[in-house]
């Protein structure tokens, strides 16, 4: 396979090499025109001449004297009485020729005959001279032509190669799994385009090794402490050192189940952060939406006597139903496990700056400042939430939700008045 570097250079040099011949055509073709008009010039002059001469004026031309070519100007019985050239030398050409004579008829009288040789370029001393300069200056220009194409050719294949061999050496390193390199963006428009293409990919492809490596991270870090204590309890019970109760076994199915939860949670995730995810956004009815998280928690609203407030000042909000449901249905849920027994929750929409605002409060646990920015961290569980059931992955996969439909997530947190979730997503004219 050729590479880029000779195809350039065996195309630049194709296409000079069809120029220059498409040029000698254009020149040839241009000297014939001329050669030509010089003959019918030539032709013209004779005419002339004999025709002056014929009619006994002494001809004003100074031309035919100079022909190097026979010039003969013959009476009405085809005697000869001009030559441009001597006795001798007209003998040996009607000798070794039979002429054939132009006749020379003036106002439809036959005044006699002429002749000229057919003239050619070259038989002139000064033609000669100027196509001999001709044929040299074609053959410098063309040496020299030839020689600069190949060194423009040499640079310009070399410039339009060399930005492509650096990319190549970079996607194989990135292909080989080395992302720590700086790709330039140099070359031609294309290229640089294609290194840029290449470079959002190099740094794509590092984020999600990243992505894999910290996710083996926090799939091993939280899950071989459970594993390991079930491992330990089930050991412990099948060598009779532990009883085998009932308290016991459900104890442990409970952790099997949070074990589960947190699977799941995990692959949904996983599944929110790659990159070909696609929202089915709609235009949604915010009080729809209200009406089925309250349905969908009606049961912990009674079970704590929570006050549950809705405040819908905003008719409809831009967003991927399921996924806002689940968003918000986090939210909701690590309200009322933090919300103690006749605490008050709220649930509002507004807008604000083009944009929907969803607040979800609650009057439950202080959130310290400090942990503030980490409780939206993967598997984090702070002091706050250290003594609650949940997989540490709830925030985690809202966070998600929201930058997936390019909002904004933040927390309010105070003593006093309780903590305030607000997102702000990007709204849509209905």
């Amino acid at each position: 396979m050729k590479s880029l570097f000779s195809q350039s250079l065996i195309y630049f040099l194709a296409g000079f090499l069809v120029l220059l011949i498409t040029m000698g055509f254009l020149l040839w073709g241009g000297y014939a025109l001329a050669l030509n008009a010089w003959k019918r010039e030539k032709e013209t002059q004779a005419h002339d001449y004999a025709l002056e001469y014929l009619q006994g004026r002494e001809p004003e031309s100074e031309v035919a004297p100079l022909m190097e070519n026979l010039f003969l100007v013959l009476d009405t019985d085809q005697n000869i009485i001009y030559s441009n050239h001597g006795k001798g030398m007209v003998l040996r050409f009607l000798a070794e020729n039979t002429p054939d004579y132009t006749r020379l008829v003036y106002e439809n009288q036959l005044l006699g005959y002429y002749f000229l040789a057919p003239p050619r370029f070259a038989d002139d001393l000064a033609n000669r001279k100027f196509l001999e300069a001709m044929v040299a200056s074609l053959i410098i220009n063309s040496v020299l032509s030839i020689i600069l194409a190949l060194a423009i050719a040499f640079i310009f294949s070399r410039s339009l190669s060399r930005p492509a061999v650096q990319l190549a050496q970079a996607l194989d390193r990135m292909a080989s799994g080395d992302h720590g390199f700086p790709i330039e963006e140099s070359g031609p428009r294309e290229w640089a385009l294609i290194a840029s293409s290449a470079k959002r990919l190099n740094v794509q492809l590092k984020n999600e090794k990243a992505m894999r490596d910290q996710w083996a991270h926090d799939i091993t870090h939280d899950l071989r402490t459970p594993i390991a204590s079930l491992e330990a309890q089930l050991e412990a019970m099948a060598d009779g050192v532990l009883e085998m109760s009932q308290e016991r076994i459900l104890r442990n199915l409970v952790e099997l189940k949070r074990m589960e939860k947190l699977v799941k949670d995990l692959e949904i995730l996983m599944r929110l952060e790659q990159p070909e995810i696609r929202l089915n956004r709609e235009i949604i009815s915010t009080r729809s939406i209200a009406q089925s998280l309250k349905h969908r928690f009606q049961h912990l609203i009674d079970e704590k006597f929570i006050l549950f407030n809705e405040e819908i000042h905003s008719d409809y909000i831009y967003a991927d139903e399921d996924l806002l449901l689940r968003a918000l249905s986090n939210l909701l849920a690590n309200a009322f496990r933090h919300t103690p027994e006749q605490g008050s929750i709220r649930l509002s929409f507004s807008e604000l700056d083009h944009n929907t605002q969803i607040t979800v409060y609650n009057s439950g646990s202080f959130i310290p400042p400090e942990e503030q920015e980490k409780i939206f961290h993967r598997l984090y569980r702070g002091e706050y939430a250290r003594k609650t059931p949940g997989s540490g992955l709830g925030l985690s996969i809202t966070r998600q939700i929201v930058l997936l439909h390019q909002g904004k997530l933040h927390l309010e947190s105070s003593e006093h008045k309780g903590s305030s979730f607000i997102l702000s997503l990007p709204s849509k004219e209905v």
